[in-house]
């Protein structure tokens, strides 16, 4: 079977669950994956903004139940690394595709960028599970952590229903294509931004040379 077929499959099946179960099955969904389960959230906030634009589903709500979910995932995931260490979770990661090279390199990513890591994780597929046990391995203040986690996951969640509310179900069907370039567009926009800064910053050097002379 292809990619779009098991794309069709994966759907389908999302969509059942919140039919049939609704909040309690999009709480899982995220409470699961962020333990490290793979689970495709993405696609089931925008499954479910495509059922908030049809009245089945509550925008509030949806967000709760998902920032609530993904909170409450992280935490335990924050623990688990803060006390069981990398060795464990190196040892029953391979499970759940945590693999030592993976670790690796969000552990790199990790100790170079930490907070703004934190804050568009949850847009990076291969790195938004790591980064709550990374946290914990890094002891980084669990104060700040989920402080930072709770903003990354209002913004993404809210991004992610919204695209499926007024984008409908093409995006579901094909955002995997935007969710592989994220870094890559993410690292032009700050480029271009920090090109524009600098720009600006030289010409009002310029013109205060001007006027001192």
């Amino acid at each position: 079977m292809g990619r779009a077929g098991r794309n069709d499959v994966m759907h389908i099946n999302i969509g059942e669950l919140i039919h049939q179960y609704g909040y309690s099955a999009i709480f899982l969904i995220f409470l699961f994956e962020t333990i490290g389960i793979p689970l495709p959230v993405g696609t089931t906030l925008m499954i479910a903004g495509v059922a908030w634009s049809r009245g089945t589903l509550s925008f509030a709500p949806l967000l709760l139940f998902s920032v609530l979910a993904n909170m409450m995932g992280a935490t335990i995931a924050y623990f688990i690394g803060r006390h069981l260490g990398q060795s464990v979770i190196l040892r029953f990661g391979k499970y759940v595709g945590l693999t030592s090279e993976k670790y690796e390199a969000a552990q790199s990513k990790f100790e170079k960028y930490g907070i703004p890591l934190i804050l568009i994780s949850k847009f990076v597929i291969g790195i938004r599970v790591f980064v709550p046990y990374l946290a914990g391995i890094n002891r980084m203040s669990f104060k700040m952590f989920t402080l930072y986690n709770a903003i990354s996951a209002c913004i993404w969640v809210s991004a992610e229903i919204l695209s499926g509310r007024y984008l409908g179900l093409a995006w579901v069907r094909y955002h995997w294509i935007f969710s592989k370039y994220t870094v890559a567009v993410s690292v032009t926009i700050v480029l271009v931004l920090v090109c524009l800064y600098f720009m600006k910053k030289g010409k009002k050097k310029r013109a205060l040379k001007k006027t001192e002379s």
